[in-house]
């Protein structure tokens, strides 16, 4: 949108209100395809479902998560191998 230098500030408003968009469609969900901007619900419901990452003493209920295992000498970064939670493999050279 340009503007001549004669066009007064009014005027210049005027007219970017009557191009703005009046209502946002908003997803409650992440979807495949959509432009749509999704609710902070929607984003906070996707990344809790999808794991993440979990750090205490206690093994997450979740199995999708990794956990930090801050245990005093048997903790470090684990994860759910299907049966048990295993730490990480870690090698230093």
């Amino acid at each position: 949108m340009s503007f001549t230098a004669s066009e007064t500030l009014k005027q210049c408003l005027d007219q970017l209100d009557t191009t703005k968009q009046d209502k946002l469609t908003f997803d409650s969900s992440p979807a495949s395809g959509s432009a749509n901007p999704v609710t902070s619900a929607g984003v906070f419901t996707a990344i809790s479902g999808a794991g993440g990452i979990e750090t205490g003493t206690t093994a997450p209920a979740n199995t999708k998560k990794l956990w930090i295992d801050t245990t005093a000498t048997t903790g470090g970064l684990k994860y759910y191998n299907g049966s048990a939670w295993v730490a990480v493999p870690v090698h230093y050279t």
